[in-house]
């Protein structure tokens, strides 16, 4: 302990901005002092007082004192573990320690651990907020948040360009300087394109081109690009203008109201520059920068200009029609159009549309100082402390002085007033008049009885009491503390989890399960938030003739049926359609007849349902002779022959469906011989008649040829197919006769595996 105490030591603010900004792993909570990072404000190698020797009474029992990690571990060990610890394990850490920082400018300070917490991949956020108000001009929203309006800026931005670029673009290809009509329409002729071509010019190009426009934008592209002028035009004229010292100067300075011609060219000409201005400062500026009052000025001007533009220009063509004097050039304007063109500019609202988008941008920046601010910060995230740290999973939160007011430390700053130490720790904290410390001085000066050195030090004190107040600059950004909290919260841009509550008129409508056994006797409620009943649906909605009832005054499905194969269907109401599934086991399969290597047959047994739960094959009652798969692995003719010293093999085949814990299960039998074997090697897979009980006394099924499987004439023989029996119904009541009007068997050796699908929910 007084060790600690003696190589304490207080930087300055100059050894502040000096020092390495330095993470190292560390522990907090309930962990001794020993098991901590060496904090930076020891000096941990002085002769005789060497600290790191002393921290840890572990480390240093077994000779490990140079391995205790700590801000100054270059000082006292040369192990990389220790000096770079954060390169290797720090699995059994909990905290990070962070020093260096304080005095440093906020922004230096976030790259730096941000950096290193990407290098290392450390698991904790930094933010950084303000200790004073923040003004407007030094904040930005992060990129993050301007993305929101990223979109919406150029799209108000084509939809100006568009509106305006046919008349705008029009009024550019009056030739200049303006001709002289005559009675047959003599003048000079213009350039112009359709109003029709204009508008699909504005379409195609406008917005497809506007962003790459919007690097170095000057004043005259918006009509480069999109209005190339045509020489001894309005457009050629402006353009040339703009490339002269003095820029473009409206060449129409005498105005006549007598001369409507000069009257027209001046708007024309005004026209165009609004245009252009207005063009200028929304391509040059985004909506973080955009000054609104200027663009709604420039906007204002421009939607003047056209309006009295468009009022002259149709004055101008009424009077050239009465007069009997329209050119070419302008018959073909269709004059009545472009007005209306002109019109829609006026009156599309885009000033309205850009002054919200600027309003709603502003007080999303408004909203985002606050939260930069650190009483703010403090109040809205509970459990802020300061631990020179962060642990695992937690933020760490520098604290910024943001302007460059002065502070007043305590004391004062004796030193840079080259007054006596000994005098400033004199110093009373009191505050005297210049009246009152004058009428000291002259007292002590008159005191003849006090020796010389005393009068010299009060009067010493005297005057540095008259001296200004010496203030302490806190530099603009630099960190001044830090704190923590125990979770991550919140970046520039924190992840949002929205949970959206279904609205009171949203229908809710499910089922859980969706697949059921056909002989199933128990119900199922369905999920509604409305009532409903069996008759709100019909043949449309229920086309699969569900079992729907009410049950406890809830729609329920009962999904036991009396259906021969499974049942996929579909069940809608109001628009919600669940797949339901009611399964009838079906052991129907096939055989397949190929050869080995040696020519000799390999019989192969498929299933045709292959999703059940459990499946048994039994040759002649024997099990274990086929895998109890749905495809198992082929077995010789030679090994059945041998197996069971017969050529004919009775097979019968069980399958088991397990679903919402009950069981239903069906079986199949079938009689295959070594002469049925041998006519279909290499014929594909065919399908036995099944029979339902063996009898030794019966013939042995034989294999049918089919008709149309039959080409003698092309093939030079006939393809052995087997005639396919419909499969038997399982009933429920096994008093009922199968489809095939036989009864079921009662053989207690096969009860498990009964053709007769069995309900063995508990």
């Amino acid at each position: 302990m007084e060790i600690l105490v003696k190589e304490f030591t207080i930087l300055f603010q100059d050894a502040f901005r000096e020092n390495t900004i330095k993470i190292n792993p560390s522990q907090y909570q309930f962990h001794w002092l020993s098991q901590r990072a060496i904090p930076y404000y020891y000096n941990v190698n002085d002769d005789g007082n060497e600290l790191y020797q002393f921290w840890s009474y572990y480390q240093s029992g077994r000779g490990m004192a140079t391995y205790n990690v700590g801000y100054n571990a270059d000082l006292y060990s040369t192990d990389n573990t220790v000096i770079q610890p954060l390169l290797y394990d720090i699995e059994k850490y909990n905290f990070f320690r962070i020093e260096g920082h304080i005095g440093k400018n906020y922004s230096e300070v976030l790259k730096n651990i941000l950096g290193q917490r990407l290098t290392f991949n450390l698991p904790f956020d930094v933010v950084a907020v303000s200790a004073d108000q923040l003004p407007a001009s030094n904040t930005n929203l992060p990129e993050c948040n301007i993305l929101v309006f990223a979109p919406a800026y150029p799209h108000i931005i084509s939809e100006l360009a568009c509106k305006i670029h046919t008349p705008f673009c029009l009024v550019t290809r009056f030739p200049y300087p303006p001709p002289q009509l005559t009675a047959n329409g003599s003048a000079t002729e213009a350039n112009f394109s359709s109003l029709n071509s204009l508008k699909a010019e504005a379409v195609q190009n406008i917005s497809a081109s506007l962003a790459t426009l919007a690097v170095a934008y000057k004043k005259g592209d918006f009509m480069r690009k999109y209005c190339t002028p045509s020489a001894n035009t309005v457009g050629s004229f402006y353009l040339n203008s703009l490339n002269t010292a003095t820029g473009f100067v409206n060449p129409i300075q005498q105005v006549n109201s007598k001369d409507f011609n000069s009257l027209l060219y001046y708007h024309i000409f005004d026209f165009v520059d609004a245009v252009e201005d207005l063009m200028l400062i929304v391509m040059t500026y985004s909506v973080a920068t955009l000054d609104i009052a200027q663009f709604q000025v420039s906007y204002s001007r421009a939607k003047s200009s056209a309006s009295l533009l468009s009022l002259l220009l149709a004055e101008y063509y009424e009077n050239a029609i009465a007069n009997d004097i329209v050119a070419d050039w302008l018959k073909e304007l269709e004059l009545d159009v472009i007005v209306e063109e002109f019109m829609t500019f006026v009156y599309s609202c885009i000033d309205e549309r850009m002054q919200t988008l600027k309003s709603e941008y502003n007080r999303r920046l408004q909203l985002y100082q606050l939260q930069l601010n650190f009483l703010y910060y403090y109040r809205k995230h509970s459990g802020l402390e300061h631990k020179a740290g962060v642990p695992k999973g937690g933020t760490f939160v520098l604290v910024y002085h943001s302007e460059n007011q002065p502070a007043i430390l305590a004391g004062r700053q004796g030193a840079s007033l080259n007054t006596n130490v000994s005098i400033t720790n004199k110093i009373p904290d009191i505050s005297l008049n210049t009246a009152t410390i004058n009428l000291i001085k002259g007292f002590v000066d008159d005191c003849n009885d006090a020796p010389p050195d005393k009068k010299k030090n009060i009067i010493d004190i005297l005057t540095y009491l008259q001296q200004p107040q010496q203030k302490f600059q806190i530099p603009t950004n630099a960190v001044i503390a830090d704190f923590y909290i125990p979770y991550l919260c919140c970046s520039d841009c924190p992840p949002v989890a929205y949970v959206i509550q279904p609205s009171p008129d949203t229908v809710q409508f499910d089922i859980q399960p969706r697949i059921f056994l056909f002989d199933d006797a128990h119900n199922y409620p369905f999920t509604t938030n409305q009532q409903v009943t069996p008759t709100d649906f019909d043949t449309t909605t229920n086309p699969g003739n569900l079992n729907l009832l009410m049950d406890n005054d809830k729609l329920s499905l009962h999904p036991a049926m009396d259906i021969k194969t499974t049942l996929n269907t579909t069940l809608t109401y109001k628009g919600i359609a669940i797949p339901i599934s009611i399964v009838v086991p079906d052991a129907s399969f096939t055989v397949n007849v190929t050869a080995d290597v040696t020519g000799a047959p390999l019989v192969a047994l498929a299933a045709k349902n292959t999703d059940a739960t459990t499946y048994q094959w039994l040759i002649n009652d024997k099990e274990n002779v086929f895998e109890s798969k749905a495809n198992p692995a082929p077995v010789s003719l030679n090994t059945l022959q041998k197996s069971f010293d017969t050529n004919e093999f009775r097979i019968e085949f069980i399958i088991t469906y397990v679903i919402n814990d009950n069981t239903s299960s069906d079986d199949r039998k079938a009689l295959l011989t070594t002469d049925l074997i041998i006519k279909n090697l290499g014929q594909g897979p065919f399908e036995l008649p099944y029979i339902n009980e063996f009898n030794s006394a019966s013939p042995a099924p034989q294999a049918v040829v089919s008709k149309d499987s039959v080409n003698e004439q092309k093939t030079g023989k006939a393809v052995l197919k087997t005639r396919a029996v419909k499969p038997k119904v399982a009933t429920k009541d096994p008093s009922i006769n199968t489809p095939d009007n036989t009864v079921k068997p009662s053989n207690a050796k096969k009860a498990a595996s009964t053709s007769k699908k069995q309900n063995k929910k508990p």
